[in-house]
């Protein structure tokens, strides 16, 4: 599928979700090829009941990953408005295809994205206000044919630090 949906839950007063409203799921387009992975950038899992999430990213096997201000209200019809659209580009001079994207995270606070390509071992690191590489690392795990299966992005010590698991059965902390 190369959209993102988005929709609708609704809590009842205990903080449960009571409704899904699949009526009024947004269609979120412009990929022109599978999306692999989506994330948000929000209250986290121990926000109160209500608390919004800012910015999704969705990533794709097109390359591209695409940042959206999903801070809006359903009800009233409003639209997400797509904040930023990137093409992950090789660096190889002989090779400037698109590198398809399997994962990725974002943080508002921290102005950042990072997605991981199809071979899941280069991470990519985005400002995500304006679409600039900050940084690439390639063959972030030190074992052939290892691959990241999840990448998340979280706050310690008042430093944002990136997270990654991969099948060598390492969880990694980058600065």
């Amino acid at each position: 599928m190369s959209e993102v949906k988005l929709y609708s839950l609704h809590r009842d007063a205990t903080g449960q979700i009571s409704r899904i409203e699949h009526e009024t799921s947004i269609p979120l387009k412009g990929h022109t090829k599978s999306v692999t992975d989506v994330a948000l950038d929000g209250p986290g899992p121990d926000a109160l009941p209500g608390a919004a999430a800012h910015w999704a990213l969705s990533v794709s096997l097109d390359g591209t990953f695409q940042l959206w201000n999903v801070d809006v209200d359903l009800k009233r019809q409003e639209v997400p408005r797509l904040i930023q659209r990137v093409q992950v580009q090789r660096e190889d001079e002989k090779d400037d295809s698109p590198v398809p994207l399997v994962f990725g995270a974002v943080c508002a606070a921290a102005d950042l994205v990072v997605v991981t390509d199809e071979d899941e071992w280069n991470l990519w690191f985005y400002r995500a206000s304006t679409g600039k590489l900050l940084e690439r690392i390639e063959h972030t795990l030190g074992r052939p044919n290892a691959k990241i299966v999840r990448l998340e992005i979280f706050s310690a010590g008042g430093e944002t630090r990136v997270m990654t698991a991969g099948t060598d059965k390492v969880l990694r902390i980058w600065k």
